[in-house]
Formats: structure tokens, C-alpha cells, sequence
């Protein structure tokens, strides 16, 4: 795996410069390499948040169970950050994650993703900085969703005020 263009993609692709794409390498070179098939699934709604995934290669469907229903709500697609909020809030998986068809995915435990947020190294802020532009892009996404849903609504109500889809970037 040529992990100085997967740094360079995933900082590109998550709206990082291609240059703070250096620092990123030795963690992604830490990480646990999986190889998932079709259906495999990366994390289950529910399971305790253990670690954050790059998803390197392929496809991945994020699926919400309610009930007796489970509907597809993403599809991500490479280079991509996974999993990234669960261990920032502490909470449970709040979808489950599939692969759809092959996927290569790198895995940080818990324990590497905390030593990282807490480190005081150029390692430890391009990670922060991917955490959060992960964290600003998912925002954003859930913002444009959550305004879809309401202008649906009758009478046509609308989210405003500031936010992530004000026009403002991270950086």
C-alpha cells in the first residue's frame, strides 16, 4: 500500500492541504490493515466505539436499524475517515458499517486514537486536524440532510442561522 498517497487523498478528500498530508503517514502506517468482502461489516449499531477506521479502498454502506427497519443512510466511498465520532463522544456505534464489495480498510484502536489526540507531535495535530475536519464534514452532511427533510415538510419549514453550510470551511 502506498501510504504517502493515501495520506495525501485522505487529507484532500477531507478538506486538509495536500502538504499537512506528511504528518498522517506514520499513523496510517501503524494502523491494522483488514481486508473486508462483500457484506462484512466494518462496526455494528450498538457495539462500543473502539477505534477509528480509514477506509484505503472500495465501499462502505452505513445502514441505522429502528425497530424492525434498517435503512441505508451513506455510502462512502475512498479515502475516507470511519467511526471517528463514537470514540470522540465515548458513546456506542450509532449505525452499523458494510462493506459493499471488497474493501481495504486501516484500523486505530481506542487506545491509538486517545495517545494521538493527546500528542504533542506533528503526528498528534495532523491527526486532530483530520478528527476535526472528519467531525466538520459530517456536520455538514447532516445539516444539508436535515434541511432536505424539512422543506419537505408542509408549509415548507427551514433550518437557519449559522452553521456548517453558511458558507464557512474549516482551516
Amino acid at each position: 500500500m502506498n501510504y504517502a498517497r493515501l495520506a495525501r487523498d485522505l487529507a484532500v478528500a477531507q478538506g486538509l492541504a495536500p502538504g499537512r498530508a506528511p504528518g498522517l503517514v506514520p499513523l496510517l502506517r501503524r494502523a491494522r490493515l483488514d481486508l473486508l468482502a462483500h457484506g462484512d461489516a466494518l462496526c455494528r449499531q450498538g457495539d462500543p466505539a473502539d477505534g477509528i477506521a480509514v477506509l484505503a479502498e472500495g465501499v462502505l454502506e452505513v445502514q441505522i436499524t429502528d425497530g424492525d427497519s434498517t435503512e441505508m443512510v451513506a455510502t462512502l466511498t475512498a479515502p475516507t475517515l470511519v467511526g471517528h465520532i463514537g470514540v470522540v463522544d465515548h458513546g456506542p456505534r450509532t449505525a452499523s458499517v458494510l462493506a459493499r464489495g471488497p474493501a481495504t480498510v486501516l484500523r486505530l484502536s481506542r487506545v491509538s486514537t486517545e495517545a494521538l489526540i493527546a500528542a504533542d507531535t506533528i503526528e498528534g495535530e495532523r491527526f486532530r486536524e483530520l478528527l476535526l475536519a472528519g467531525m466538520f464534514r459530517s456536520l455538514t452532511s447532516s445539516t444539508s440532510h436535515l434541511r432536505a427533510l424539512l422543506a419537505q415538510q408542509p408549509g415548507g419549514v427551514e433550518l437557519r442561522g449559522e452553521g456548517p453550510d453558511s458558507g464557512s470551511t474549516p482551516g
